[in-house]
């Protein structure tokens, strides 16, 4: 399966629709300006074309060819106003050119055309076949749930790997190691995993020697950023944000450390945060903030880091108390809710300017299943239109029982693909 990557290239304006007596009309805008085409964009990333014309009316389609006629797909617009129009790149373009088209009424212009190219959209995961000494980096056939080692993650004693985020663009993995005990972790690695070349490669240190911190990665455009979370000696939460050089492990600071105390109207002494390193913080190019679930001493609760604002915005406390993580799901953000009162979880559209939680979208549950247990984060993968996860139980032999399970969203169906032989630990998967 493919995700694509969008190479915008400019086109010749071309005006279709005529008068009455077979005149060409007057454009819809004037100069349109498009991007430059060495620059490329994937699915989920915004365009924006300049000129003088737009109106509140007008639409944004990506006119896709075939092999028998052209099916035109809807952009959802992010911005307008008279000079410019912001748009983001829809998923299901298929490889080779397409067109960027404006529609006003029963008119259309053509601002100019892309040619698409495929990219991977592999599913990874962690996990060991040892528990004690030795990591592995797996992909993970979406079908069937084979495991295929990429590298091996050397473990010892008191530390650990996590926070895996993925370049699509480049079949690259970051994540890192930590030194330490669980709750400190003094000690914090950057390491990069090819996918293609299956090499793995130690970049530069996040952080040496330091308590109460700790770095949670995500990707803002395709660059790789993390929110580090900070406890004074009065236990009050700081969050900020930085971006980090992918060669070199150097941070350079976007949002100065804001109190997620403070945000959230909670004491220093309600133990608030994210829980664990393993559920991403997820972007919103609509909003152009940072969704994030915390712990607010209580339950779950939605907060976004305002990238043009510089502050943290608290949203919804959501469900009754479960595991949450959100996700990327076609141009909108998913939130995924664990409850253990009927040993499900449910998914919700999250809306990224209110921060609040809509109506279910689908659930799974694990009904009969002695033992097991949602605990690892969802990911979705729009070319199955499915959310991927892991079960797991502990067994009487000090081992962990793994599943490879889905939800698919069209089907709106629960599924288990591959239950792992004991031994062979699958702590989680992402893309």
């Amino acid at each position: 399966m493919k995700k694509l990557l969008v190479i915008l290239s400019l086109g010749l304006l071309a005006l279709t629709g005529c008068n009455d007596k077979g005149n060409p009309q007057p454009p819809l805008v004037t100069n349109p300006t498009l991007p430059p085409a060495t620059e490329d964009f994937v699915p989920g990333e915004t365009i924006t074309v300049t000129g003088s014309g737009f109106t509140a009316s007008d639409q944004i389609w990506f006119r896709t060819p075939t092999k028998a006629v052209a099916q035109d797909i809807q952009a959802t617009i992010v911005e307008q106003t008279p000079t410019e129009i912001t748009f983001m790149t829809p998923e299901g373009l298929p490889a080779g050119e397409n067109t960027i088209i404006l529609k006003r009424s029963d008119a259309e212009m053509t601002l100019g055309k892309i040619t698409v190219a495929e990219i991977s959209a592999k599913l990874y995961g962690f996990g060991t076949v040892d528990r004690e000494t030795t990591g592995i980096l797996w992909e993970i056939d979406k079908t069937t749930g084979e495991p295929t080692e990429i590298v091996l993650l050397p473990t010892e004693e008191n530390n650990g790997w996590g926070s895996p985020v993925v370049d699509p663009v480049n079949d690259l993995i970051f994540f890192y190691k930590w030194y330490g005990d669980d709750d400190s972790r003094r000690h914090v690695e950057l390491y990069r995993a090819d996918s293609k070349n299956k090499t793995l490669d130690k970049i530069g240190s996040l952080k040496d020697n330091k308590e109460k911190t700790f770095y949670h990665l995500c990707m803002i455009k395709r660059q790789l950023h993390a929110v580090i979370e900070t406890k004074n000696n009065d236990d009050e939460v700081f969050y900020s944000l930085v971006a980090i050089d992918p060669n070199t492990a150097a941070q350079t600071t976007v949002i100065d450390p804001q109190s997620l105390n403070k945000a959230l109207s909670v004491p220093n002494s309600a133990g608030v945060g994210m829980d664990g390193d393993d559920v991403p913080p997820v972007y919103d190019p609509i909003s152009k903030g940072l969704l994030i679930p915390v712990w607010n001493g209580e339950r779950y609760q939605l907060i976004k880091m305002d990238l043009a604002g510089k502050k943290i915005v608290s949203g919804d406390i959501v469900g009754n108390g479960g595991d949450l993580n959100l996700f990327p799901m076609n141009g909108k953000i998913c939130g995924t809710e664990y409850s253990r009162d009927y040993m499900g979880v449910d998914f919700r559209i999250i809306d990224a300017e209110t921060l609040t939680a809509g109506t279910s979208i689908g659930n799974a549950t694990l009904a009969g299943d002695d033992g097991f247990s949602f605990e690892s984060p969802w990911y979705y993968d729009a070319a199955t239109n499915s959310s991927y996860s892991v079960i797991w139980k502990d067994l009487e032999s000090e081992n962990t029982q793994t599943i490879l399970c889905v939800y698919d969203f069209q089907a709106k169906t629960f599924k288990k693909i591959k239950t792992y032989a004991e031994g062979l630990s699958l702590w989680m998967v992402f893309n």
